[in-house]
């Protein structure tokens, strides 16, 4: 197996932070890498509270129950990226984002 494109990644090893941080943070670095600001990079987070995070497409009232998340204090966040709906517990959960081009992991 061929690890050169671990060569120049960089890592970040990042706490606890809001939702909103976490979700700002890796959209910053998609948009920062993109532009050849930095280089290609691992953001490992966690969270400060717990959040249901949706896909850029997902639609609130058909993937989740947002009268229970209100009881429960859970608030809905939007990725910039795709994908489905995820639970993220702050009392557990690790998040990640990876950001390089394409090109170069294929």
């Amino acid at each position: 197996m061929n690890y050169s494109c671990l060569m120049d990644l960089r890592l970040i090893l990042d706490g606890k932070n809001t939702p909103e941080y976490n979700i700002a943070a890796d959209e910053s670095l998609f948009i920062l890498h993109s532009g050849g600001a930095i280089p290609p990079t691992v953001r490992i987070w966690g969270l400060s509270r717990s959040a249901v995070m949706l896909g850029r497409f997902s639609k609130v009232g058909e993937t989740t129950h947002k009268h229970e998340m209100g009881n429960l204090g859970i608030q809905a966040i939007r990725r910039f990226t795709g994908g489905g709906v995820t639970f993220n517990d702050s009392e557990g959960d690790i998040g990640w984002a990876y950001v390089r081009d394409l090109e170069e992991i294929t």
